[in-house]
């Protein structure tokens, strides 16, 4: 091609010199292509002539810059015209990406749970008064043992999975997600009251690339608050990771023994924190 206002100036594309690159669903990520230019005082003017007639887009790639490749002799230059995919547009598409609401999956399953204390005993046959305790061995002193039992109860989790940029999941963050693992909710989480999320941890994996957008995943455990429960007649509530335990001693009623809760404890186990800086 040559310029129609400087018909000295000429134009050349090597078109041995094209670079190709597209993105994994087959778009074009950016294309360029190598241009000759005589007749020309130096590189700017190179530049200036050739812009003035390169097409302003290739395969939906709008023109993003020109190069000088090499000097070829005082007045001949190689210029590079690169297409590539805008930026900003990427920049804004994963903002956007990062703003959206993440999704949930949720599972309740059948599970157990350890108690130890009767919700109503009837003491069919014997001498000996279990006081509302569960498999105690009937032996007194240092023999003295309750087993318990294991009863059906329900397993919640949920997950949350939100579309995040890689150069916001940073050391600091891993970091941040670290401290928060085996905490507790201490405000209002996605309708769960306080003291009955879990954070069990959170999992991605893309390329890494800080442009990239990857699926990140937090998974959580829920354990129900509860307001009445009732060990050895006493009626109390706990949060749903709270831990309860009891001291029992036997003790003779009439001759016959019997076994007794002297003490009932509810326990904070866990930590609690706030859970909005997850951003989920």
């Amino acid at each position: 091609m040559e310029n129609d206002d400087m018909s000295d100036i000429v134009i050349v594309p090597a078109y041995d010199q094209q670079t190709t690159s597209i993105n994994a669903d087959g778009s074009f990520r950016a294309f360029s292509e190598v241009f000759i230019v005589e007749g020309v005082a130096d590189e700017v003017e190179a530049m200036r002539e050739l812009i003035d007639v390169a097409p302003s887009e290739k395969h939906g790639l709008p023109l993003s810059y020109l190069e000088i490749d090499a000097r070829e002799r005082e007045d001949i230059y190689r210029v590079s015209v690169v297409y590539e995919s805008n930026a900003n547009e990427e920049n804004q598409s994963n903002d956007d990406a990062s703003d959206e609401e993440p999704r949930i999956s949720f599972d309740c399953g059948g599970g157990t749970r350890h108690v130890e204390n009767s919700l109503n005993q009837q003491h069919i046959y014997g001498d000996r008064d279990a006081g509302g305790l569960v498999n105690w061995n009937g032996k007194t002193g240092a023999e003295f043992d309750v087993r318990g039992v294991e009863v059906p109860a329900a397993q919640l989790q949920e997950t949350y999975t939100k579309t995040m940029k890689l150069a916001d999941l940073s050391t600091g963050f891993k970091r941040k997600v670290a401290s928060l693992v085996g905490k507790v909710n201490a405000q209002n989480f996605h309708g769960w009251e306080p003291g009955e999320v879990l954070f069990l941890g959170c999992s991605f994996a893309g390329e890494n690339k800080k442009s990239a957008t990857v699926e990140v995943s937090f998974n959580f455990s829920i354990q129900l608050n509860e307001k009445n429960v009732t060990v050895a007649g006493q009626t109390f509530s706990k949060k749903g990771f709270e831990y309860v335990w009891v001291i029992t001693q036997p003790v003779l009623v009439s001759g016959r023994p019997k076994a007794t809760v002297t003490d009932i404890y509810v326990d904070q186990v866990v930590g609690y924190a706030n859970f909005a800086e997850l951003g989920v």
